[in-house]
């Protein structure tokens, strides 16, 4: 993402902005669906003193409350697996980066086919569960950037590992894994 200090970036779901902020300098704003979570980040941040460098806003990933262009990256860490329009959602996150901007990407996705077994740590049933796989994801995004004619660049990253049950899909051979990008690089 090319991290550094002053750089403006949109934590969608409110994630892990205290780190960036701390390490690298950044400007960090979070937007989460859920008040309490948003009340909680706000606690979190001013307990670890960064106030000053992060902020909250209660809102949707689907209705962005920032202006065109705002932001110089942003990112998303295991939201989109509870998002069901994930095409609006990139298309938001597009509109609110600056062109060129990179949107970081790291979610639960599906690795191959089959029923997932429920109930998962998002849900407790298959109603609210929006898993796609890299590929949709990456389809959802040029859908967006061809809709909305601004460059950006998406890195899709999905999360997957041992602790995940294998009914979310087997991971690949480490042949077809990308090298992981390294924070700041």
């Amino acid at each position: 993402m090319g991290l550094r200090p002053g750089l403006s970036l949109l934590d969608v779901g409110c994630g892990i902005g205290r780190h960036l902020a701390r390490a690298h300098g950044c400007r960090v704003t979070g937007v989460d669906l859920t008040e309490a979570y948003v009340a909680v980040a706000e606690a979190l941040t001013r307990r670890v003193g960064l106030q000053g460098a992060i902020s909250f806003r209660h809102g949707s990933a689907l209705a962005l409350p920032f202006t065109d262009g705002a932001f110089d990256g942003a990112y998303m860490l295991h939201v989109g697996m509870n998002v069901p329009d994930r095409s609006a959602l990139f298309a938001g996150v597009r509109r609110v980066l600056r062109p060129g901007a990179v949107f970081a990407v790291h979610d639960v996705m599906r690795l191959a086919p089959g029923a997932l077994d429920f109930p998962l740590p998002w849900t407790s049933g298959p109603e609210a569960s929006f898993v796609e796989s890299p590929a949709a994801y990456r389809r959802r995004s040029r859908t967006a950037a061809a809709a909305g004619n601004r460059s950006c660049v998406v890195l899709v990253r999905p999360a997957y590992g041992e602790s995940c049950p294998a009914s979310y899909g087997a991971a690949p051979d480490s042949a077809s894994i990308p090298p992981r990008p390294r924070v700041g690089s």
